[in-house]
Formats: C-alpha cells, structure tokens, sequence
C-alpha cells in the first residue's frame, strides 16, 4: 500500500517479487517481459509534457521502488537477450463496482461528490487522466505488434486537466447541489507524459474523456 511506516518493507517485497518474477519468465523461456511502470517515477513539476529521455526524479518510497523496478527489468533484457519493455502510464481512473474500488484519485472525487455532497480539489495538480480501458488497449497494440522500436515507452492521453477541472466535471454530471473547495497551496504540480512517440509508432490515440 505504500503508507506509513510500511513502506521500506513493501519496497523489499515487490523488488524481490519482480526479481522472482523475472527469474521465472527467464526459466519459461517468455519472448517478451512487459514491467508496467506509471508516472510516479517523477515527483516534480514539468512546464512541458515529459518525454521518454527526460531522466526520472523519484522522491518518495513508492517512486524510487518503481523506478529501481524499471532499471531491473532492463538489467536483465540486458543481461539475458530476454525482450524486455517497459511502459510508464499515466494516472488511470476507471468505472467502479462499488465504494471499496474507489482508490484513484478521480474516483474518490466521485465519491466524495455522492457520498458527502461536496468535493476538495486541487487546481494546481495537472494531470492527463488515462482510462483504464485506453491502457489495456496501448498494452494490447505494444505485445501484438511484430517488433518494437524502443525498449521504454510513454502512455498518456492527450486532454490535460487539474484535479479541480475534473471536480467541476463531476459536479456537471450530477444532478444535485455540490459544494466545491480549492485547495491548491505552494507551487505547480504538473506532470504530463507525453505519448507522442508510442502514438505514432502504434498508431494509438486516447478514446475516453473524463468529461
């Protein structure tokens, strides 16, 4: 979960996880390793969206994890001959269940807006919000595709948008009284990947909007 004074021990057990993972990929002789990385491997704020060269600046436990989980995973592509591919996605909403699903950020919005009646969000958070189906279908074109170009690859849709933005799309879709709080404080935190390579290369663009 990556909270509280867990989290050295959760970074022990997923890199030693990954490493089991990769060991045995390699046993079964697999053709191609996929580590789906995200945009937590940076933790500062960009003007402009953030291409596959731009290093990462992880700050936090989880971050630094996921990203000593990407070095690995090309270690061994390195290492073995064994394809490796690494695609870091943008933050990810999707359509829950029920209450218990509601773990993203957009969701909690939701269900905030349902449950309290009023929602806090942040206008200086920028993201590209990535519709879980929009993710599978990149990986589907990324695995089906003949050769890959690139061993690293962004994912991410085009609409950007701040935490308050998709907050007052919330409220545009309900049919009751919301109550709205910014609560933006201290500098900008902005972090767009950009597709642009994995977009031309695959020929793959974003269809859900979060509106």
């Amino acid at each position: 979960k990556w909270e509280g004074k867990t989290q050295s021990a959760d970074s022990r057990k997923y890199l030693t996880g990954l490493n089991n993972i990769l060991m045995y990929a390699r046993n079964a002789e697999v053709r191609h390793f996929v580590y789906i990385s995200s945009d937590c491997v940076y933790e500062k704020s960009y003007p402009t969206a953030i291409g596959e060269g731009v290093p990462p600046a992880p700050v936090s436990v989880k971050g630094m994890s996921v990203f000593q989980g990407e070095t690995m995973a090309l270690a061994f592509w390195q290492a073995t001959g064994m394809e490796v591919s690494v695609l870091r996605l943008a933050d990810m909403y999707f359509v829950p269940l029920d209450e218990s699903e509601c773990r993203d950020e957009y969701t909690k919005l939701c269900c905030d807006a349902v449950m309290k009646g009023h929602i806090t969000a942040d206008s200086k958070r920028v993201r590209a919000p990535l519709f879980v189906g929009d993710a599978v279908h990149a990986l589907f074109l990324l695995i089906s595709a003949q050769e890959r170009k690139r061993r690293l690859y962004h994912i991410s849709a085009r609409e950007v948008a701040s935490q308050y933005d998709v907050a007052q799309a919330i409220m545009g879709a309900l049919d009751q009284t919301l109550m709205l709080a910014d609560s933006s404080a201290g500098s900008a935190d902005r972090v767009i990947l950009s597709g642009a390579a994995f977009e031309e290369e695959f020929d793959f663009g974003a269809r859900t909007r979060f509106q």
